[in-house]
């Protein structure tokens, strides 16, 4: 059967109709003309594959890597780099359109039309790897593909890969510039007593590395979670930072803008609906889902103290490393426990919030979002969500603008529509391009409290 790809959608595959039903097909790009197979058949949609192209797209090259179709990344390198900038920018605005259900002449709609990109290198510019027995698993699968490169490395990992310096073992090998660690013999998937694993936690070796970020120096585990693309990160933050600068909250200095410079970070334009003039914050911020601290310590600085929640006790370990100089409290729990807690009961100014692919835990959603604005749009984020919480309404204490990154834009446009449904307004939207030549998209958007 012949169809005419769309176009790309979360996940990257492109969507076509068949009698208006949807299809989903991998490397195809929008606009193509191919004839497919259908592979499998559900209710609402179904999956198919390329038999072959009959019309290609203007914008399609040949994948310059060998692994292409092989391992499981890079499912976008059938495009060339602008365009696949283009088609991850079109994922995150539809995601957004749709969760939000926008109107063209809002200005909320204005805000997504109107998203930027921030970008980098799209070849050599990854840091950090998870390697499963010295290779990547194909795609679809669990076996392994063996590799000698990878043309998105940076190039202390490509030297690795060539002179295959990676150990021989079984198992995941994490990898951050040259630094190689093994994975813990303790597995965190065992049925273990969370006694347990927090004592084996606070006693387990730390493999500590670091990365420059605007002049900073971030200590971080090999084995943890970390950025994957340090080049493109600092222009993030060289972006943000003014924005989170513009916001008036407590006490201004005008015209001060000493601390916003003091991360060494080129700034960029960018204006919100915050002080027209960059200013300095003098708040309370609260760092939701923190891990190392990063965020915190890049714009710690244009605030008075700092409250970090983040389950993973060793992460917060490096946080207060990160952190030196900064006042700030820790709680090494989850949001959801975090928010019953006295701490909960504080007024913040801000909150920059950086939750797991899932989205924001519905306790913390229900927290972020008591008393947002006006009863009535605490009760339209009532039906939003399914229940707003009783507790959290109670206490009145919404933060004046919420600083927004993740890493799925589906789950970051759910999040988008229940903050705005409660009160908020969206301000900003950027995709991050931390990802070039896949179909990963990180994002980040200001919501602005609409009675601040």
């Amino acid at each position: 059967m012949i169809i005419i790809a769309e176009k790309i959608v979360s996940g990257g595959d492109s969507l076509a109709k068949i009698n208006g039903k949807a299809v989903f097909v991998p490397q195809l790009l929008p606009g193509e003309k191919a004839e497919i197979e259908i592979v499998e058949s559900h209710k609402d949609y179904d999956r198919g594959k390329i038999i072959k192209i009959l019309e290609k797209s203007p914008v399609r090259r040949e994948p310059p890597c060998p692994y292409y179709g092989i391992c499981g990344g890079c499912n976008l390198q059938i495009a060339d780099d602008e365009a696949q900038k283009q088609i991850r920018l079109q994922i995150l605005q539809d995601c957004f359109r749709r969760a939000m259900r926008l109107n063209e002449d809002s200005p909320e709609a204005e805000v997504v039309y109107n998203a930027k990109i921030i970008s980098g290198e799209s070849w050599g510019y990854r840091n950090r790897f998870q390697f499963h027995s010295g290779g990547l698993k194909r795609r679809a699968q669990e076996s392994i593909v063996a590799l000698d490169d990878c043309p998105i490395a940076v190039p202390e990992v490509r030297e690795l890969l060539k002179g295959k310096k990676l150990p021989e073992r079984y198992g995941r090998l994490h990898v951050f510039n040259g630094n190689i660690a093994e994975e813990s013999d303790f597995s965190t998937h065992r049925c273990v007593s969370e006694r347990d694993f927090h004592r084996h936690e606070e006693n387990d070796d730390i493999q500590e590395t670091s990365a420059i970020i605007c002049g900073k120096t971030i200590h971080f585990d090999v084995r943890g979670f970390f950025q994957s693309n340090i080049g493109t990160f600092k222009k993030a933050i060289e972006a943000i930072k003014p924005i989170v600068a513009s916001y008036t909250i407590g006490v201004k200095r005008s015209q001060n803008r000493s601390s916003a410079d003091s991360a060494n970070c080129t700034q960029h334009e960018t204006s919100t609906s915050g002080a027209q003039n960059l200013s300095v914050a003098n708040g309370e911020l609260l760092d939701m889902y923190s891990g190392v601290g990063t965020f915190s310590a890049l714009l710690g600085d244009l605030f008075t103290k700092t409250t970090l929640v983040e389950h993973n006790r060793k992460a917060l370990r490096f946080a207060d490393k990160n952190l030196t100089g900064i006042p700030h409290d820790v709680f090494a729990m989850t949001g959801e426990k975090w928010v019953h807690t006295q701490a909960a009961h504080k007024n913040y100014d801000a909150v920059i919030i950086d939750p797991p692919r899932s989205g924001i835990e519905k306790p913390v959603m229900n927290w972020l979002c008591g008393n947002a604005a006006s009863p009535n749009s605490a009760n339209t984020s009532s039906s939003a969500s399914g229940k707003t919480s009783a507790h959290a309404k109670q206490r009145g204490n919404s933060p004046n603008v919420i600083f927004s990154v993740s890493c799925d834009p589906v789950t970051h446009a759910r999040d988008a529509a229940l903050l705005t449904a409660a009160g908020f307004k969206i301000k900003t939207l950027m995709m991050l391009d931390f990802y070039p030549q896949t179909s990963h998209i990180e994002s980040f958007a200001v919501f602005e409290s609409i009675r601040s």
